[in-house]
């Protein structure tokens, strides 16, 4: 990832999924947590989706924690 602030939520929102596998945070904790990284994925897929002419490919909470 080029962008600094993609990675910064990537890495918190592995983390959170990382804790909420082991127990420490809930589940809905958890997915406050990713939503930011989430949101900002989706809006990503827009953009390029909007370049290329096509539908965009949305994550959603259920897809980034498997």
């Amino acid at each position: 990832m080029k962008n600094k602030k993609a990675q910064a939520l990537r890495e918190k929102a592995d983390l959170a999924k990382m804790h909420m596998m082991a127990g420490i945070i809930l589940y809905e904790e958890a997915v406050q947590i990713c939503g930011e990284y989430i949101d900002y994925c989706n809006e990503r897929a827009v953009d390029i989706a909007k370049k290329y002419g096509m539908k965009p490919k949305k994550m959603n909470v259920k897809a980034f924690m498997r």
